[in-house]
């Protein structure tokens, strides 16, 4: 059966190539490691990459060789799939590959090596990422959208580092990059960084984001919504509540789950202080969240507070239009 695998491996067609490759990368029979050296010298692109998926999971000094001469392939496709292979591995050299990577023509290796330098500490792989997300740096202005995003996401844990914070505050004003690549089906860059700076920035990532947040566009009011979910900045809480309200669907949804989640204690207060003068349907999601911000936050309110919540509550389903229920 081993034999039979490997030989598809060779195959014209592709489904049964990559068919042939999950079965070897689950069974992992052990034996195999020249079998597959040898399919990654082929020269076909179509075989190195069904070679490549078979690879994956096997610690083997031998095929780790094999695989890092590929990242310097012609072919875009198997450089992708040589550098996912080497991330899952984690050499020693990591991070001198990722930063090497980070310069490739390609961007889905770009975009893999951005992302897999999340948690790395690296001088040198950090200041290759801010560049990448600078508009008025070469690398970051004809960058990709996908690249920039997994760049912010990676420099979470240098958030703080002036030079990071001010390319990090710079995207928030970034709705896409003008790359004229197709288009990211992913987070706007906007969102990207309001995600990582929601904490240290608060004031700065809701005035940005307060544009988004009431798009008619149902995905871009979902992706800025959801960025609020943890930002302590005064305000944030009225404006879940206004998107609640009168926002599209899908970015009323986003907004009930934001305000459920929301971390903070005192949101709570406010929530039910917004309860008189709703709309009926909004009254009822809103009391939704305050019962899901009262299953974690309410014993952490003094007293008085306690009592507020309740009486609030209290007089809130006291009014509930009838067929709905609390």
């Amino acid at each position: 059966m081993i034999h039979e695998l490997l030989r598809r491996l060779e195959g014209p067609a592709r489904v049964p190539r990559l068919k042939a490759a999950r079965v070897l990368c689950a069974l992992r029979p052990a034996g195999i490691g020249m079998a597959l050296i040898d399919l990654l010298g082929s020269g076909e692109p179509a075989t190195i990459v069904a070679a490549l998926h078979a690879a994956r999971g096997r610690r083997d000094d031998g095929l780790l060789a094999a695989v890092t001469d590929l990242l310097t392939h012609p072919d875009d496709d198997v450089r992708a799939e040589a550098l996912a292979t080497v991330i899952e591995w984690e050499p020693r050299d990591l991070d001198a590959v990722l930063l090497e990577r980070l310069g490739d023509k390609n961007a889905r290796v770009r975009r893999l090596a951005a992302e897999a330098c999340v948690g790395r500490t690296d001088v040198d792989l950090v200041s290759a990422l801010v560049k990448h997300i600078r508009p008025d740096e070469p690398a970051g202005a004809q960058e990709t959208t996908s690249v920039i995003v997994g760049a912010i996401a990676a420099l979470r844990d240098h958030r703080e580092a002036p030079r990071v914070r001010d390319a990090l505050v710079a995207c928030l004003h970034r709705q896409s990059a003008g790359s004229g690549t197709a288009p990211y089906l992913g987070p706007p860059i906007y969102v990207a960084a309001a995600r990582v700076l929601a904490i240290t920035e608060a004031e700065a990532v809701l005035d940005a984001v307060r544009r988004h947040a009431t798009s008619t566009d149902g995905y871009v009011g979902r992706e800025a919504v959801a960025a609020l979910t943890r930002c302590p900045a005064p305000g944030t809480v009225e404006l879940l509540v206004t998107v609640l309200q009168g926002g599209p669907r899908k970015s009323r949804i986003a907004a009930w789950h934001a305000l459920s989640a929301r971390p903070f204690a005192r949101d709570l207060l406010t929530v039910v202080d917004r309860l008189d003068g709703l709309p009926a349907e909004t009254r009822h999601d809103l009391i939704g969240v305050a019962r899901k911000l009262a299953e974690r936050r309410y014993c952490t309110l003094a007293r008085d507070e306690r009592i507020h919540v309740r009486s609030r509550l209290t007089a809130a389903l006291a009014i509930t239009a009838p067929g709905q229920s609390a």
